[in-house]
């Protein structure tokens, strides 16, 4: 019992600590459609091997550079092309291709 309260005090003095530590404040910015974000709802971000950011959304596959938004959507005249506008989660994998989940078109490998 005496090692529980011990830890828990010394869990309580460690934190402010830490807090106290951590520096200058983070910095949020909001950024949406006027901001070049081809929708509001994005359904999962994912910062890739070479620090690209990539939004998944309703309305297609948008990649963040830091300055501007590219927006990827489905082609149906380029069969090399995405094949969904409705994209809910990202990931990569080893070789630094993209994997997408789609609503209608499965998952989708993009490289």
């Amino acid at each position: 019992m005496l090692l529980g309260v011990c830890c828990r005090l010394g869990l309580l003095l460690w934190v402010p600590g830490v807090l106290a530590s951590a520096g200058a404040p983070f910095l949020f910015e909001t950024m949406g459609v006027r901001e070049g974000l081809s929708q509001n709802t994005v359904l999962d971000v994912y910062q890739d091997s070479q620090g690209f950011l990539w939004l998944a959304t309703e309305n297609g596959l948008n990649r963040y550079n830091g300055y501007e938004f590219t927006h990827y959507y489905r082609d149906y005249l380029d069969p090399g092309g995405l094949r969904s506008d409705y994209i809910w989660a990202v990931a990569e994998d080893s070789r630094g291709d993209l994997w997408l989940a789609s609503n209608d078109a499965g998952v989708i490998r993009w490289d």
